[in-house]
């Protein structure tokens, strides 16, 4: 995840990884227990600090949690857009989205849920920071499905209804996955990849993916 960008000024590289680490336990305390129940103090214990030290990074809990979010998003589109560059076609944009998606919050499923649950949480400039990156992220992944619909989805297709169903299906990967039952990052993918793009029909309207096996394997038991 890229280096958060706190309120404060205070940037070196040890304190860009010791901010990034108290995050890490923040995002999984928060995760458990929710926002409003996830105090200072419990924050503190979890990371082993007191709270001088703790408030020597944060003004406050509403700050951790504007940081959880903001780097998630600001690392997920950094790291988008930057693969986009090797895409030449909708399809192959659409796959490096979902993989990156996945590569991303498979790896840090405390800060998914985060994202998930708690944007209302955040208030005024902290708000509206996040939003604004969750926007840009969002729009990116607009784009790609337009670009796939004008390619060839059939008439009527609302490019919006269908990145949110996208989004939809994506975030909520906390709810049933668990490591080792279903198949990795690469597999996944490139399932989720076909189905959004062919439905359960099978039916194609433009190329698909075929860096995997031809048939789908059985995901691990």
């Amino acid at each position: 995840m890229a280096a958060p960008q706190s309120t404060g000024n205070k940037h070196t590289e040890a304190y860009d990884q010791k901010l990034q680490e108290i995050l890490h336990v923040a995002a999984r305390v928060m995760a458990e227990k929710g926002y409003h129940a996830a105090s200072i103090r419990s924050l503190a214990a979890e990371t082993d600090m007191t709270l001088a030290g703790l408030y020597y990074y944060f003004k406050g809990k509403e700050e951790v949690l504007f940081l959880i979010q903001h780097s998630t998003f600001d690392s997920l589109v950094g790291s988008l857009r930057k693969k986009l560059t090797e895409a030449d076609d909708s399809v192959s944009k659409l796959d490096i989205m979902v993989r990156n998606h996945l590569d991303f919050f498979l790896e840090h499923m405390d800060e998914l849920k985060i994202c998930t649950y708690e944007l209302e949480s955040l208030k005024g400039e902290y708000y509206k920071r996040v939003a604004d990156k969750r926007r840009e992220y969002f729009q990116i992944t607009h784009d790609i499905v337009k670009e796939l619909i004008e390619k060839g989805s059939p008439k009527g297709v609302d490019s919006r209804l269908a990145t949110l169903s996208l989004f939809g299906t994506l975030n909520w990967i906390f709810m049933w996955y668990e490591p080792g039952k279903y198949a990795g990052v690469e597999e996944m993918s490139r399932q989720l990849t076909r189905l959004y793009l062919h439905g359960l029909s099978g039916r194609p309207h433009a190329a698909v993916p075929r860096d995997g096996p031809e048939e789908t394997r059985e995901a691990p038991r």
